[in-house]
Parts: structure tokens; C-alpha cells; sequence
């Protein structure tokens, strides 16, 4: 049987919707430009920006996490072998003449699909490394990560959230709060908990990421950019907001939510972590 080739994240939500309704669905995978994420900065100098790389430390400490969860059964990073992490590592491309970093997971993603966790079908296996592709890379989650934010910056009595989302023109439309309703079903169905802890690691990338763009910078998720400006719409500094959710997250509590939030498919532990803010159908 020839593999499933994926190139985009539309490819990516097909196949794990076809995994989380038939158990026996496994097919053999090759990732090529999916899952991946582009930033640009103005001016352009062709190389990493020291908070690009402090964002990339982040995000590859999540990765690291989520693969020894994944293989090993326990989130402590000394159980990766030196072969794991040069796997792991997301590949960099630094386009000359530009500043613009194209953070590749592919193969990453590939070799989460080459190790054989215990106790672990074909299906479970796909469900928990497409989900992790989708949770860091998709658009769903990234606008739904921005909304959630927002709404707590809301309830911090920060109004100018909802408005400065409007203006740089980012809505959770109804295609997002369908996939957002799969990633759900994923974290039901994740035998390895690899979902879990990626979504705690996750928190404090993106306001990273968001920072490093602030001035003059946009990340491109599939096909819609997200200006470095939105920054300000999800806290007084990013930074701040990462590290309360990532209190909130390890207490595991969950916050109180509001009517029209879709919460019966969500365990409690998983709310307060982005990006889990869907609104009702």
C-alpha cells in the first residue's frame, strides 16, 4: 500500500478524523512540508534573532517532553538517546537575504511513527503524533489559543483584547471549532498521554514566538498570517500570560467557564490549557 503523503494541515485533520472513527484505520504516513510554520521579520538579516532562538528552545524542550512520554512512558528528558534528540530537533531554514524561519517537524513527526511505544496500536500511534502536529502547528489552535487568551485578559479587565483581535482580523470560524472538537477527541483517545504534556510545554512557546514578532514580525500558520502585533492582545506581556496559565495548568484546576462553551467532551485537567476555548455548534 503506497504511504499517505501530507502536505498541508487540511491532509493532517482528514486522516486523524478517519483514525479517530475506525480503530483500525493505520495507514503508513510520509510527511513532506507538513507539519511546519514559517516567521518573518522587518528588517530582514538573514539570521535567528535571539528571542527566535529562545522561542525555539521552548518549543523544542515541548517536543522533547511529548516524544519521552510518548516512548518511554515518563516525561524525563535523561531517557532520550543522543539519536532521539538530533530526530526530535526541529529541522531551521533561514531563507538568505530575509529573516524569515521555517520552523519543519517532519521529521520529527517521522520518527515518532518509527518507534513502538508499548501497548500502543498503529491508530493510537497516529492520533497522538498528528495530534501533536496539529495542537503546535495548526490554525484551529493557534486562533483558539488567541481567543483564549483574550477572554482571560477580558476577565482581567483588559477590554482591549476582543478589539485588538478584530483589527488584525483573526475569528474562530465554524471549520476551526470543528477541528478544535477533533483535537478534543484526540486527548480522549491518546493512550500515551503525549497530548497532555505537550499542551502544558506548549503554553509558554507562543507568547515567545508572538514576542520575537511584536515590533515587526508575522508567523504564518498554514494559510493565515498572525501579526506579531497580536502580542498585545492576549496580555500586557506575553510572557506574564504564559506563566499563569502554566500555574494553572499544573494545578490542574479548571476555570470557570462560560455558557456557550463546549466542555462535556474536555477533561477537567485540560481546560485552563490552550488551545481548548471552542464555542458551541
Amino acid at each position: 500500500m503506497s504511504p499517505i503523503v501530507l502536505s498541508n494541515e487540511v491532509e493532517a485533520w482528514a486522516v486523524l478524523e478517519s483514525c479517530l472513527d475506525d480503530d483500525s484505520f493505520a495507514p503508513c504516513l510520509r510527511f513532506e512540508g507538513w507539519p511546519s510554520l514559517e516567521v518573518r521579520l522587518q528588517p530582514g538579516h538573514g539570521k535567528i534573532t535571539p528571542d527566535i532562538r529562545r522561542a525555539l528552545t521552548l518549543f523544542e524542550t515541548g517536543i522533547y517532553r511529548a516524544y519521552a512520554m510518548y516512548r518511554y512512558g515518563s516525561p524525563d528528558l535523561r531517557q532520550l538517546t543522543a539519536l532521539d534528540r538530533a530526530q526530535l530537533a526541529p529541522e531551521i531554514e533561514v531563507l538568505p537575504g530575509s529573516t524569515r524561519v521555517i520552523f519543519d517537524l517532519a521529521r520529527a513527526a517521522t520518527h515518532f511513527l518509527r518507534s513502538t511505544p508499548n501497548k500502543m496500536s498503529g491508530s493510537q500511534q497516529l492520533i497522538a503524533t498528528l495530534g501533536l502536529g496539529l495542537l503546535a502547528f495548526s490554525c484551529a489552535a493557534w486562533v483558539s489559543w488567541l481567543y483564549f487568551n483574550a477572554d482571560w485578559q477580558k476577565e482581567q479587565a483588559h477590554a482591549q483584547a476582543q478589539t485588538e483581535l478584530a483589527a488584525i482580523h483573526l475569528e474562530m470560524s465554524k471549520e476551526h471549532t470543528k477541528q478544535m472538537k477533533l483535537l478534543a477527541r484526540a486527548y480522549e483517545r491518546d493512550a500515551s498521554d503525549t497530548l497532555h504534556y505537550a499542551a502544558t510545554d506548549f503554553v509558554p512557546w507562543r507568547p515567545a514566538l508572538l514576542e520575537a514578532a511584536e515590533s515587526s514580525g508575522t508567523i504564518l500558520v498554514g494559510e493565515i498570517e498572525i501579526p506579531g502585533s497580536a502580542a498585545k492582545a492576549v496580555a500586557k506581556t506575553a510572557r506574564a500570560v504564559a506563566t499563569k496559565q502554566r500555574k494553572i495548568a499544573r494545578k490542574e484546576v479548571a476555570p470557570a467557564i462560560e455558557t456557550g462553551w463546549i466542555t462535556e467532551t474536555l477533561p477537567a485537567r485540560l481546560l485552563p490549557v490552550p488551545p481548548m476555548h471552542l464555542e458551541a455548534a
